[in-house]
């Protein structure tokens, strides 16, 4: 194991990093906004021949890297017959296979010690001579100084520190984070779909369905409920508490699958002693596989996390069990979702009921 996977790994070290690493940041970034020399004020209107765009997002989180998936939508809608081009991470590419992008840029945590690697990125993109360069962060240092040096006709994106640093000025502060292409759209006149999304290849959807009949051998299921365990830091429950959930749909005789990640792998044999006949254990697995087995749930209990984004990126409804309310603006809000904070099992599983009810009933 790595010394930066350690340090993801242990909650401690890994707040000390991000401590570091903001602050280090936020010095760049001063230094980026006090350099700039004032962007050329201009409305979308007036952007004219944009033949090819870059995206710039980079994130380590699945989840994160999910919620931009509609920016991409929107600007390939938008721009039909232009090559898009996208900055997302080593960790996360697998995400944006089957989505309509040229090249796929990968930030790499790597970088720290190859910065070389970043330059050669940089220099790779600046002799595409983009149209747009669009930064879907906000205030992001990273995307702040790749996009001044890929030096795009046209750029997009919020102000930084009160300052305007792109042509065109989109303001990323939004209710939800699931907004995250709706202010590109605004600027459009235009509307942008409020959800994630993940494309799935008919091989690997076959591929799932394999899976699952694979899984449960003796019958044939109609609804799955889905039980993910993990969740980031502070955002996770007791590993007690899942195996009270897991009791109670047992008991229920409802099929359910557990999913563990890598992180919560060692929890895997401990689970599998509560599931009775009717529950699995989804082992981890490469993230495709895992978002295509994924799809197939009826409805997916989860902390805040990114299988939660998974879910939602098929229309898997979603019991969110949350730590805190804070964790609203970034739980999925259709009408089939389901948010509690720090919920009672018993709680979890009338949320369950209504959500397999609600299934059956949009299937008719």
């Amino acid at each position: 194991m790595s010394i930066l996977t350690k340090i993801r790994r242990n909650t401690f070290l890994k707040k000390r990093a991000q401590k570091i690493e903001r602050w280090l940041k936020s010095k760049l970034l001063g230094v980026l906004v006090k350099s700039n020399h004032g962007a050329a004020v201009v409305s979308v209107q007036d952007m004219k021949d944009v033949e090819q765009i870059l995206i710039i997002r980079p994130n380590y989180r699945i989840g994160n890297a999910l919620i931009c998936t509609p920016v991409i939508e929107f600007f390939h809608s938008q721009y039909p017959g232009a090559a898009i081009d996208f900055v997302g991470t080593d960790t996360t590419k697998a995400i944006y296979a089957n989505f309509p992008i040229r090249t796929l840029y990968c930030m790499s945590r790597a970088f720290i010690y190859r910065p070389w690697a970043l330059l050669a990125m940089i220099r790779q993109a600046r002799k595409a001579r983009y149209d747009l360069i669009v930064d879907a962060t906000a205030g992001s240092v990273t995307s702040l100084l790749f996009t001044r040096l890929a030096k795009g006709r046209y750029t997009i994106g919020d102000c930084v520190r009160g300052q305007q640093v792109y042509d065109v000025t989109a303001p990323m502060k939004t209710q939800h984070v699931y907004d995250m292409a709706v202010p590109f759209a605004a600027l459009y006149a235009k509307e942008a779909r409020r959800r994630p999304s993940l494309i799935l290849s008919d091989e690997e959807r076959q591929h799932a369905q394999q899976a699952i009949s694979d899984s449960f051998p003796s019958r044939e299921v109609e609804q799955i409920v889905g039980l993910f365990v993990g969740g980031h830091l502070d955002k996770r429950s007791p590993i007690e508490y899942w195996e009270s959930v897991t009791v109670a749909l047992a008991n229920k005789g409802i099929p359910f699958a557990i999913f563990v990640g890598p992180e919560e792998s060692q929890y895997a044999d401990r689970l599998e002693a509560f599931v009775g006949v009717n529950g699995v254990v989804i082992r981890p697995r490469p993230l495709r596989e895992f978002a295509g087995l994924m799809s197939k749930m009826s409805c997916l209990i989860t902390p805040d996390s990114g299988p939660m984004h998974l879910a939602a990126a098929f229309d898997v409804p979603v019991i969110a069990v949350l730590r805190t309310s804070l964790s609203n603006k970034f739980v999925p809000q259709g009408e089939q979702d389901i948010s509690l904070v720090h919920p009672q099992v018993d709680e979890v599983m009338v949320a369950v009921e209504t959500a397999l009810a609600h299934s059956v009933q949009t299937e008719k």
